[in-house]
């Protein structure tokens, strides 16, 4: 073969590998992160070991701060709502509403308001919050306040493992519940149980639109949310990255390197 086509084709090569490879976000500071989190705006939320969350605007520029030492470790943030946005503290029993500006707008403590052994929470698409109830295994919507709007119907048809996080999210008419190891289990808005999608190697959903975007041990699959029992559309290689979290105005995933560094890949 001609030696220009040779290095031609190695050329081509190198920068598929290179286009397809995870890039140095142009945001990177100089503490650990533990966690991080994109609205969608595209705003940054950098959770450090230390539990303080730092929000970064799209250009990498700071933004502001949250730091609160007294309710233990941060279980999982919700950025679905820049204006809105919520924290939860597992070991309290509380969740934190924070404003735009990271200012705290509300407070709930869901033992003080008559809930179990609340897991998980997440923002509505109507800008209340579902929790799930472990004990009774029971979706139910509250408004800030904490007045109940739905109170969901309880369905023991599927275990939770108390020793890993659950995630909950809303897309659409449908709330999905996910949990390493487990189905995902659906309910419809009003806290009902539909069924059941079972994941190969399922770690935690991140992302759902027209597909499900979920992360296994080693990768990242998509998968058709109408059509799961085809072939996944696409996998992208993890290459040891974790905390991943979606861009949906970039249209890239991002998470972090052994070193706490930031990367992304863009699909």
């Amino acid at each position: 073969m001609n030696k220009n086509i040779l290095l031609f084709l190695s050329f081509l090569c190198f920068h598929s590998l290179k286009a397809q490879s995870w890039i140095s976000d142009s945001i990177q500071v100089d503490y650990n992160v533990r966690s991080i989190y994109i609205d969608p705006l595209s705003n940054k939320y950098l959770v450090s070991e230390e539990m303080q969350i730092q929000k970064y605007k799209p250009d990498g520029t700071f933004w502001n701060r949250y730091e609160n030492n007294r309710l233990g470790s941060i279980g999982w943030v919700d950025v679905s709502n820049p204006f809105m946005v919520l924290v939860f503290y597992p070991q309290y029993q509380s969740l934190v509403i924070l404003d735009n500006n990271m200012s705290e707008s509300g407070r709930l403590n869901f033992s003080s308001i008559g809930f179990g052994n609340v897991r998980t929470a997440a923002i509505s698409d109507d800008n209340n919050i579902w929790i799930l109830d472990e004990g009774n295994r029971k979706l139910t919507k509250i408004k800030t306040s904490g007045e109940i709007v739905v109170d969901g119907i309880p369905y023991f048809g599927f275990d939770i493992d108390g020793s890993k996080p659950i995630h909950l999210l809303q897309k659409s008419n449908f709330v999905y519940i996910s949990q390493a190891g487990k189905k995902v289990q659906v309910f419809d808005i009003f806290g009902k149980w539909v069924k059941s999608i079972d994941l190969e190697g399922l770690t935690f959903v991140i992302y759902i639109d027209k597909s499900i975007f979920y992360k296994d041990d080693n990768k990242i699959v998509e998968y058709p949310i109408d059509n799961l029992n085809i072939e996944p559309l696409k996998t992208l290689p993890l290459s040891g990255m974790r905390s991943i979290t979606y861009d949906v105005i970039r249209q890239r995933f991002y998470g972090l390197d052994p070193d706490n560094k930031i990367y992304y890949y863009k699909l």
